[in-house]
């Protein structure tokens, strides 16, 4: 099953080197690692916000539900600002997406720190996702070791 547990029957394929749909230089098969060598930044986002809406769409059709857990820092920031954006922005059931935090950082969520902000800002405060889809790290309840 590919990531998510899709079934490969519903999951929509990846783009192959040199497609249309595709972004990517090369791709380089490692033993059953496919590593793609976007042209840049820009190029990743879109790449990586093709692959986020299909599977997006794949998953709310066969299980009602995507589930999506989300990293901080600067370099998720090009795909989530991409997904804010037409036409990644109108292509994604945003009412059976669920996303959740891989990390945060013990600090209050405005902070500029904070990786929950980030993903605010660059993504959430641009799509019609419902709030009780959206799981953060309740970091106001916990305080540094």
């Amino acid at each position: 099953m590919p990531s998510g547990g899709i079934p490969s029957s519903v999951a929509p394929p990846m783009p192959s080197a040199g497609s249309s749909q595709s972004a990517t230089k090369r791709t380089r098969a490692t033993g059953r690692t496919r590593i793609h060598i976007a042209a840049g930044p820009s190029a990743l986002g879109c790449e990586a916000a093709e692959r986020f809406s299909a599977l997006a769409r794949c998953a709310a059709r066969a299980q009602g539900v995507f589930r999506v857990a989300l990293s901080g820092g600067t370099t998720p920031r090009v795909l989530y600002a991409t997904l804010a954006k037409a036409p990644y922005r109108s292509r994604i059931p945003w009412d059976s997406v669920q996303l959740f935090w891989t990390d945060e950082r013990c600090v209050p969520i405005d902070h500029p720190a904070s990786n929950f902000a980030m993903v605010r800002e660059s993504l959430l405060d641009y799509v019609p996702i419902p709030p009780a889809n959206v799981h953060r790290v309740p970091v106001e309840h916990r305080s540094p070791k």
